[in-house]
């Protein structure tokens, strides 16, 4: 079956016969010869000669006098083909006209300095119309305008917010903004360039492109979509329409367009939990997540649903659920069908000349899982593991054989082989691990007690040498072979050699998740947790206490790594499953780690706080509840309240944090490390520089006795330490501690992680406090560099790193080049529910930039843009009282 079509700002039929013509001449063999700037005279003639009758074409060419022998020669090529490809050229040539009168109704064919050619399409909330620019240069541009019909506030503030979807987005395979402005009568539109191309689907077929050339193509939209996801912007509506590939000399480029039913995560554009455009169903069925059908909020694994699905079409040449299945109980029956049609692997249905292996089937059926906690958790994973796959390496998603990676762990390791080999073989004898799992009219009860015993026996010895891996119980010893024993423990769990005892092995991936977030293996330790999730739903093991604390330490780890959004989800899992046990310790846990993923993505800090207060209450009330669990949590509302502002708040609960924690013994404890380094960061906040730096340093000595001077947590102490003394104004010595938690992370191979990205960003402000600025330009584009790289990164740390590499340049009087990080910084802040001062610290930046640059070169920055700037500020400062810095712009 072929796959469902949609015009949606794709170019079809005739339009894409003279438009991808006229974009990709540098790949018409009939402009050979002729250099890249001339093929815009190329292209005048071509759409001029489309505009005469037919007969009259050749003539008007010939004996033009503005174009060489060779320019009219190839727009002679370029008409007679598109006449000979489409009969119906001058019928839908008038159409077009008529349209665009229609469409245009209030308008004089123009948006701007762009003239609109005809409609190609609508999206979202607007019409997409074929537009070209004259100066000061010409080049054809899709110009997207606000569909008069919806011409009401709230389908203005949705157009805006799509506007400044696509702002944020700065990436080779997505359709760039160029312009926005408002039509006469008061209807917004936005420019961007003109996309030439085939859907996805199509040009793989009329290519006849092999398997690799088809995953490359997807894995470059991942690559897309990922840096879109980055930025906070879903696209909600991902299908082979949205992503139009070209050759482009020899180069195949897919693009993602069409953010018009994008969801940016934020609330104050958006509309918490909004999922409808005007009533109705955003998306494609095809191609549509269950929970997106469901109209639930979506995140960013709707997109890999929607991605999974493409690849699976291009794939099998069919869609894994059927068009007919899908559309036939309607709207209400959507979702339903999506969960309960299995469609069988793409290699199923594909053609004998496209040989897909079994690897390739996992990746595909786990991007399109129903379940979203069993499908890839962001668009990251699954472009990871289709490079993996494109590189001949086994794919995540594959199950891989452990005895060839034991056979290679001894040859390379053959001292550290006798203790893994000791838990490969007590995992592989393991058949049960319960009493009631023995058969009683087989199996003596005496002999089924002793293989109980036998097996808790391997469970406890299988947990203490997980332990191990922990360098906080080792003295600070990190054994190499160690990491590489708890990589072979998981690829025996992943064999299956627990399957029969899938409790056990949960709570095997709770140890092993443990052990990889003690040395700084936060994204590790996510795969453990889910993984002993996924053991226990796919079993139907109702336990729900160990589920619920799989949830929260994935959640917790996932925080750490600044995945705020990915990190929210899993605490929302936690706290299901703590109602439907309904236990009111686990609430207040599940609650305490919420408010914590909250606080990380940054977009509604008043739930942060709500939850966070509700989690202290419910642990101060319950009879029994843990004393440790009610510092952790006061632990975490202390942040909370630190980053909304409340530094008094923020210093109260981290006091009676270290106050709990003192009454269990625990004074002078690898957990007080984390006390004192919890409350020295609001101290510095609050401006109580002297008792920050007396914790800090108090933290620092418990790191080094207990974790050793190498590891993750002792750099996150030293980049504390650096913070302070800049913020004493002690920048050279705050330099020295910043290097070394950065030589520390590097050493550890943690050099690309949300840690080193901070680390980098922190860097930059003390090298330019020193005006050491061309370092500090460096190290904004290394910050910059790393948290890119991160999936699901905090749109705080983003905007943080761009604002570093935007002063550094801005310093520097760079200022053409400080002026993008710096805009895409307010992009990233204006919507944040942190604390107004933090998040005004992108927005005065930038007018100083522009104050700066106006005096240096008043003809490259107006006064007029200045203005325009500082009265941004003034209005935030309206709305926010206090937030701004007096004579601050």
């Amino acid at each position: 079956m072929g796959s469902h079509r949609s015009d949606d700002m794709c170019v079809q039929g005739v339009h894409v016969a003279a438009y991808t013509f006229a974009v990709q001449l540098q790949n018409n063999s009939s402009t050979t010869g002729i250099s890249a700037p001339r093929t815009i005279i190329v292209e005048d003639l071509f759409l001029a000669a489309l505009d005469l009758p037919a007969a009259e074409r050749a003539a008007w060419l010939t004996a033009h006098p503005e174009a060489s022998a060779a320019e009219r020669a190839a727009a002679m090529a370029m008409v007679a083909t598109f006449e000979a490809g489409a009969g119906r050229v001058d019928a839908a040539m008038g159409a077009m006209r008529v349209e665009l009168s229609d469409a245009m109704a209030h308008g004089d064919g123009s948006a701007g300095r762009y003239v609109l050619l005809h409609r190609l399409g609508s999206g979202g909330f607007g019409d997409v119309f074929l537009g070209r620019q004259e100066h000061p240069v010409r080049r054809l541009v899709a110009v997207k305008v606000l569909r008069d019909a919806l011409s009401s506030p709230v389908a203005h503030a949705r157009f805006r917010a799509e506007q400044q979807a696509v702002a944020a987005l700065d990436h080779p395979g997505i359709a760039a903004m160029l312009e926005t402005g408002e039509l006469p009568d008061g209807r917004p539109w936005f420019a961007m360039p003109f996309v030439a191309g085939l859907p996805i689907t199509d040009f793989a077929r009329e290519h006849s492109l092999g398997v690799h050339s088809r995953v490359r193509m997807v894995t470059d939209a991942c690559d897309a979509v990922e840096h879109a996801h980055r930025r906070g912007v879903i696209h909600r509506d991902l299908k082979p329409a949205n992503v139009l590939v070209a050759d482009d000399a020899g180069v195949v480029r897919p693009r993602v367009i069409d953010f018009g039913v994008a969801k940016l995560e934020d609330a104050a554009f958006m509309g918490a939990g909004t999922s409808t455009v005007e009533g109705a169903l955003v998306g494609t069925p095809e191609y549509m997540s269950p929970e997106q059908a469901d109209a639930a909020p979506p995140d960013t694994r709707s997109d890999v649903f929607s991605l999974g699905t493409i690849l699976y079409e291009l794939l099998a040449d069919r869609l894994p659920r059927s068009t007919e299945a899908l559309r036939s109980g309607g709207r209400a029956g959507l979702a339903a069908a999506i969960r309960t049609i299995t469609p069988a692997a793409p290699s199923a249905f594909a053609p004998a000349t496209r040989s897909i292996d079994s690897d390739l089937d996992a990746v595909c059926m786990q991007a399109i899982a129903a379940d979203a906690s069993a499908r890839y958790q962001s668009v990251g994973e699954l472009r990871a593991d289709l490079k993996r796959w494109s590189d001949g390496e086994t794919p995540l998603a594959v199950h891989p054989s452990q005895f060839g990676r034991a056979l290679r762990f001894a040859r390379r390791n053959w001292r550290g082989v006798a203790v893994a080999a000791l838990v490969t073989v007590a995992l592989l004898g393991s058949t049960a691990f319960s009493v009631r799992q023995a058969n009683a009219a087989e199996v003596a009860r005496a002999d089924a007690q002793r293989r109980a015993d036998q097996n808790a026996r391997v469970l406890e010895y299988m947990t203490g040498v997980l332990a191990g891996a922990d360098p906080t119980a080792q003295g600070g010893r990190e054994d190499v072979s160690v990491r590489e024993q708890l990589a072979l423990a998981v690829a025996d769990l992943d064999k299956g050699a627990l399957r029969d005892a899938p409790g056990e092995a949960a709570e095997i991936r709770y140890a092993i998740g443990g052990a990889f977030t003690g040395i700084g293996r936060t994204d590790d330790a996510v795969l453990q947790y889910r993984a002993g999730m996924d053991a226990l739903e796919a079993s139907h093991t109702d336990m729900p206490a160990l589920e619920c604390k799989l949830a929260i330490q994935c959640s917790a780890a996932l925080a750490i790594a600044n995945r705020g959004a990915e990190a929210v989800v899993m605490a929302q899992r936690a706290l299901a499953v703590a109602d439907r046990a309904d236990d009111a310790v686990l609430r207040g846990r599940s609650l305490s780690t919420l408010a914590d993923a909250q606080r990380v993505e940054a977009t509604d800090m008043a739930a942060a706080k709500r939850n966070g207060e509700e989690s202290v209450q419910i642990l101060r009330s319950v009879p029994g509840a843990p004393p440790e669990e009610l510092a952790s949590a006061l632990n975490n509302l202390g942040v909370v309240h630190f980053i909304m502002g409340d530094m008094d708040a923020g210093i109260a609960a981290a006091e009676e944090a270290i106050a709990i924690n003192r009454q269990l013994g625990q004074e002078g404890s690898y957990k007080a490390m984390f006390d004192l380094h919890n409350i020295s960061q609001i101290e510095r906040g609050a401006g109580r520089l002297d008792d920050a730096e007396r914790h800090t340093r108090e933290a620092l000595v418990l790191v080094e006795r207990f974790a050793g001077m190498k590891h993750p947590h002792r750099a996150s102490v030293l980049a504390s330490l650096a913070l302070i003394k800049r913020s004493k104004k002690e920048f050279a010595e705050g330099e020295t501690y910043q290097r070394e938690a950065i030589e520390i992370l590097t050493e550890l191979d943690l050099g690309n992680s949300p840690d080193a990205g901070v680390a980098y960003l922190n860097l930059a402000s003390l090298l330019r406090d020193q005006d050491k600025l061309p370092e500090a330009v460096d190290a904004g584009r290394e910050a910059v560099r790393i948290v890119d790289g991160v999936p699901g990164q905090d749109p705080w740390i983003s905007a943080a790193a761009r604002m570093s590499l935007g002063r550094a340049l801005t310093a520097s009087k760079r200022y053409p080049e400080a002026e993008k990080p710096l805009q895409e910084a307010w992009v990233l802040l204006e919507p944040l529910g942190i604390d107004p001062k933090r998040r005004s610290s992108g927005l005065l930046a930038l007018c100083q930039l522009y104050k700066a640059w106006n005096a240096a070169d008043p003809v490259a920055l107006p006064a007029e843009k200045l203005e325009l700037c500082r009265e941004r500020v003034r209005a935030f400062e309206a709305a926010h009282p206090g937030s701004i810095p007096a004579n601050s712009y």
